[in-house]
């Protein structure tokens, strides 16, 4: 991105933050979760700033950016609680309180990915916020969320072909 490219979406992050931020906020339910969608956007802008600036409508443009970056951030939300509630619906003859699922999910990823992702699920915390407390980048956040995902999909399966006995 040269650098008057660079200077008009910067123009049009601080003419559209607050705006953008308020959307967010309607869709999200969380300050937190609404600031990180806007930065996303934008951050989305400056990779593509070409396109959205040789498009007919710029500001549509980083709308419609905003919109599927908010189902983006929804739908991973939802795929981690739903990690989250197979753990809660796995022994349904036990309570499930936090600390039994403490007890029998914790050893499958190690403990601070285990607190990170409690953090997200039950806690409700945004990325950036998670991010902040375990002293990391955003994206770096993200990639690891990401990969603890993917390893308790891996151990749940595992488990389910195993007739539900641990494989770890």
């Amino acid at each position: 991105m040269d650098k008057n490219e660079r200077i008009l979406i910067d123009k049009m992050y601080r003419d559209m933050f607050k705006r953008l931020w308020i959307y967010a906020k309607r869709q999200l339910g969380d300050d937190g979760l609404a600031e990180e969608a806007v930065q996303e956007t934008f951050r989305i802008a400056c990779e593509k700033g070409r396109q959205v600036l040789s498009s007919e409508n710029p500001k549509g443009w980083i709308m419609k950016a905003l919109k599927y970056t908010i189902l983006t951030i929804k739908r991973d939300r939802a795929q981690l609680h739903m990690l989250y509630i197979h753990f809660e619906v796995e022994d349904r003859e036990t309570e499930m309180t936090e600390e039994h699922v403490d007890l029998m999910y914790s050893d499958l990823v190690s403990e601070q990915d285990f607190e990170m992702l409690k953090m997200i699920v039950l806690k409700n915390r945004s990325i950036k916020d998670t991010a902040q407390q375990f002293g990391m980048s955003v994206n770096a956040c993200k990639k690891r969320l990401q990969r603890i995902k993917e390893r308790l999909q891996y151990v749940l399966e595992e488990r389910k072909e195993n007739g539900g006995e641990r494989c770890d």
